[in-house]
């Protein structure tokens, strides 16, 4: 999707795109911005330290999850007016809305971890960028975290939905590190 049709998209009217895909887009330039630096240390260094080609592969994945969760959100409004008729449907409409915002905090919180990994290596004029990259996955990560919460409100089962607080929680603790 070309970024200005997206941003176009992300103001209309329809609600998908929206904060989940919005938060997906600024994972993805922060994982891109730890992928930028891990490469220009490898060029300096003369050596690879296997950073950026996993930065780049966090990039695509989050670079997917626009499109996902716009999709899974979709799913979300078309399934809400069936909410009291069909809870299944309901039901299994907030599980699948949860698993990209979900996925898109997971993301962030390893590119993170790949940028924190490039500071012993990254010099004075990069470290701006290194640090952008972190601010970045950070506000991804948190803005994911309000798509994922939403839903979990609203899906039965106490098991899922401690099973995946607990995982965010020990993310987001993670995510402090860097």
């Amino acid at each position: 999707m070309k970024l200005e049709f997206f941003l176009q998209e992300l103001g209309s009217i329809k609600g998908a795109p929206g904060g989940g895909a919005a938060a997906a887009l600024t994972g993805a330039t922060g994982a891109a911005l730890a992928e930028m630096v891990a490469r220009l240390n490898d060029k300096r260094a003369g050596a690879s330290s296997g950073t950026a080609a996993k930065a780049a592969a966090l990039r695509k994945k989050l670079h997917r999850l626009i499109a996902e969760d716009a999709e899974a959100f979709e799913q979300i409004q078309k399934a809400y007016a069936l909410r009291k008729k069909k809870p299944a449907v309901w039901q299994r409409a907030l599980k699948n809305g949860a698993k990209p915002p979900l996925e898109i905090c997971g993301a962030c919180v390893v590119a993170a971890q790949l940028a924190a990994k490039e500071k012993p290596r990254t010099s004075r004029w990069l470290e701006s960028d290194r640090r952008e990259a972190l601010l970045l996955l950070r506000a991804a990560f948190d803005a994911a975290k309000l798509n994922v919460d939403i839903n979990l409100k609203e899906i039965s089962g106490r098991a899922i939905r401690n099973q995946i607080q607990g995982k965010v929680k020990r993310w987001r603790h993670q995510l402090q590190k860097y």
